[in-house]
């Protein structure tokens, strides 16, 4: 692409709810629906493009020789609708969908693991949509990413240190204004942000 001058995507492609499919009708059949997912992409997969299975349920496709960074949306579509129709495999029918982050190169990154780290990213925030969606990567994801990472991270460390203090806070008929309920709250008591 850089040779060229063009432009290339990197579709991170993550099955929906494959877990499931796998612990209530086992790795085998698990495995059949692997293969009918890359039977149904490699029906729209292009000379020249390139789909892999990156592991699990996730596939990453590779697609070259783009116009204009908006051409990933047609692909993305193409590829959610792709996997619309349901499949009868081994006598069970499979509804089958998927997750996908888009990032285009140069703008989302210049070497193959920035590529990708901002793909997944991208498919991350498609699955926090509601799942079923795809989610093109913009320079602010990653911040998210980190902030929410650190977030987690500080958070695990307060569980140990014992940071979390329960509340109670009465719910109120305002119109009676006797108490009809109690909710427990749970509190962080960050050493740096405060309650």
């Amino acid at each position: 692409a850089a040779r060229s001058n063009s432009l290339l995507a990197v579709f991170f492609i993550d099955l929906d709810h494959f877990k499931q499919v796998n612990a209530t009708l086992g790795h085998p059949f698990g495995d059949s629906v692997l293969r009918e997912t890359v039977r149904r992409f490699s029906s729209l997969v292009r000379d020249g493009d390139t789909l892999a299975r990156f592991g699990g349920d996730e596939f990453v496709l590779l697609v070259e020789n783009l116009k204009d960074p908006a051409d990933v949306h047609p692909i993305a579509q193409k590829l959610q609708t792709i996997l619309d129709p349901r499949a009868v495999l081994e006598g069970n029918e499979v509804t089958l969908s998927s997750s996908i982050g888009v990032c285009v190169y140069p703008a989302h990154g210049k070497d193959a693991s920035t590529l990708l780290a901002n793909a997944d990213i991208a498919m991350y925030e498609a699955k926090s949509m509601g799942r079923k969606q795809y989610c093109v990567f913009s320079a602010g994801m990653s911040d998210l990413a980190a902030e929410k990472y650190q977030m987690e991270a500080t958070l695990r460390r307060a569980l140990e240190e014992k940071r979390l203090r329960i509340h109670y806070q009465p719910k109120i008929d305002i119109a009676s204004g006797r108490v009809t309920g109690v909710e427990a709250l749970i509190r962080w008591e960050h050493p740096e942000l405060g309650m």
